[in-house]
């Protein structure tokens, strides 16, 4: 994770939670974390500067806006590879 830009925990859970639920909202992650909408936002630019969410603002029918967030396949790969080397690590631990 830290060769993709994801250098702390709280930021490998923003990853882990759009990659679970692919189109969650601001608000939303806000809650799961525990933070404010905006510490959320700040959080998401840096993952996107990195390629590793993709930001869709939506307005809704009351002009409100809402910003999704949805995975790229960087983070899908950068993912996946992770879980391949905490498998291959594992079985070379217990050898």
């Amino acid at each position: 994770m830290r060769r993709a830009g994801v250098t702390t925990f709280y930021r490998a859970s923003l990853c882990i939670a759009v990659f679970e639920k692919p189109g969650i909202e601001n608000r939303l992650l806000a809650r799961l974390m525990g933070l404010s909408g905006e510490n959320i936002t700040t959080a998401m630019r840096y993952l996107a500067k990195y390629n590793l969410i993709r930001k869709d603002t939506v307005t809704t029918p009351d002009n409100k806006r809402i910003n999704k967030y949805y995975p790229t396949p960087y983070l899908k790969d950068t993912l996946a590879n992770l879980d391949y080397d905490l498998k291959n690590h594992y079985h070379e631990q217990t050898k």
